[in-house]
């Protein structure tokens, strides 16, 4: 068998690893972004939260519709210190290739009010 053949075989086998991993880091990459922008929303909701004096759940998912529509505040518990719960549903980009959808991405974020 003369070289070019051989090469030609090894990049048929490759090629679909090649395209697999790529879509892992594509979807990867976008579950992060969304992941940090998720964090980065809750954060500066509680900071808001923090300067002011009566904050209700309402007022938290009225902050929260006006960054983004798609977030679900989850949980919020208001005592000594403040723990919101954020949720969102981000679509698979190339995750329906292995019958994945939609990914679930979740953050917690807890803050004292004394400082």
């Amino acid at each position: 068998m003369n070289r070019r053949a051989q090469v030609l075989v090894i990049f048929v086998i490759l090629l679909p690893l090649l395209m697999l991993f790529s879509m892992y880091v594509v979807d990867t990459t976008v579950i992060n972004y969304n992941k940090n922008r998720l964090d980065n929303i809750g954060e500066s909701i509680l900071d808001i939260l923090l300067d002011e004096e009566d904050f209700d759940k309402a007022k938290i998912e009225d902050l929260v519709k006006k960054n983004d529509k798609d977030i679900v505040v989850k949980d919020v518990k208001l005592n000594d210190s403040v723990k919101i719960t954020l949720e969102k549903e981000i679509p698979s980009i190339f995750g329906k290739f292995i019958g994945k959808d939609k990914y679930l991405i979740k953050s917690i974020l807890n803050k004292n009010k004394n400082g």
